[in-house]
């Protein structure tokens, strides 16, 4: 695994979605982390489409 600078967060969640997400993950062929880095750039580039770049 190559390192990296970026600032790391960690949350916690239920069962079924951590299996969900790791069987996501492993049908994409990627790693849990990517995945979840792909889905909240995702989710923040929508919210700033909604609200405009400036932080709230």
């Amino acid at each position: 695994m190559a390192k990296t600078n970026k600032p790391r967060l960690n949350f916690t969640l239920d069962e079924e979605s951590k299996d969900f997400i790791e069987e996501w993950a492993r049908q994409e062929r990627r790693s849990v982390a990517n995945l979840l880095e792909g889905i909240v750039l995702e989710a923040v580039s929508r919210k700033k489409q909604v609200n405009g770049s400036g932080h709230s």
